[in-house]
């Protein structure tokens, strides 16, 4: 039996070792995985363009839209902040050649003049590149040279996908139920949020709450564009020492509350608080406790005057 084991170990051992390293490239990804709040927080990376040569002749060149800047996706849906033909990443690059267009002369650039426009149909972005060079040809025989001045024109363009415009929500609707009872008179904030929405913060005199929806994780595209990447979640976090605390989704609370916001991916929202009076008072959770030991400190004193008598 004992060696049965020892083949055991050995066998999980080998395993391991086969796998270390994959589980090494894992847990590294994991620890490389960033999470932030806005697309304002997103790295910087220098984006890889797909180079694909166009046009013919003097001028060659190339356009790539190579991304979009302000990207989040949630469910599969890609979004940015402003209009996409305005947030397209666009990269360029061109040659000139005079190899073909003066065997028997001599070329020389006067001046380049290049521009990139961008513009949306439907869910399509199209980036035009649109180069204009300015050259002189020089020939030269036992009479003299001459030179001639010419002007050429080249456009190259690429089209890709759009994603959609995200919306930015307006305030969100919270209501603060206001409980007058002698004993305990806790606020009580319940929230009625947009799906946009990814943390509810409320701020008391001496504590805070923060609810987070949703996670913002940094990914990359194949191009090596940042993006947020939105995944569902559901955490409470509380900092300060305030009488402040959550009940299922409501947040409670004996302090005046100083401020109420929400988050998206694309900044800060504020509330439109609604405040109801309530007549009745729910017994504090705590109380219930004090209860308890009251009665069953009774019972036992009934109890000992029973024995004695």
């Amino acid at each position: 039996m004992h060696q049965s084991w020892i083949k055991v170990l050995w066998m999980v051992l080998g395993i391991f070792l086969l796998t270390q390293s994959a589980h090494a490239s894992f847990f590294d990804d994991m620890m490389n995985i960033k999470i932030v709040n806005t697309v304002d927080e997103l790295p910087f990376s220098t984006a890889w363009p797909d180079i694909v040569w166009q046009g013919s002749g003097i001028i060659t060149g190339w356009v790539d839209i190579v991304g979009y800047r302000n990207l989040s996706q949630e469910a599969g849906k890609t979004y940015t902040f402003g209009t996409p033909a305005s947030e397209a990443i666009v990269q360029t690059g061109y040659k000139i050649n005079y190899a073909d267009n003066c065997k028997y002369a001599r070329c020389s650039t006067i001046k380049i003049e290049t521009s990139t426009t961008t513009d949306q149909s439907d869910d399509k972005v199209q980036a035009h590149f649109h180069i204009t060079l300015k050259y002189v040809e020089i020939y030269c025989t036992k009479d003299g040279c001459q030179d001639h001045h010419y002007t050429k024109y080249a456009d190259f363009y690429d089209t890709e996908t759009a994603p959609v415009q995200f919306t930015l929500p307006g305030n969100q609707s919270v209501i603060l139920k206001k409980y007058n009872g002698g004993v305990y008179h806790p606020n009580v904030l319940s929230f009625d949020v947009s799906p946009a929405i990814t943390q509810i913060h409320v701020r008391t005199e001496n504590g805070t709450i923060n609810h987070y929806l949703k996670a913002g994780y940094v990914y990359y595209t194949n191009k090596n564009v940042p993006y947020i990447n939105l995944t569902d979640i559901d955490k409470w976090e509380r900092y300060g020492g305030g009488k402040i605390s959550t009940q299922n989704d409501e947040v409670v609370t004996e302090e005046n509350i100083t401020e109420v916001f929400f988050m998206t991916p694309y900044g800060r929202v504020g509330a439109n608080i609604t405040e109801q009076e309530m007549k009745e008072t729910q017994v504090h959770p705590g109380i219930w406790g004090v209860i308890f030991v009251v009665v069953v400190g009774l019972w036992y004193i009934r109890y000992l005057v029973k024995r004695r008598t």
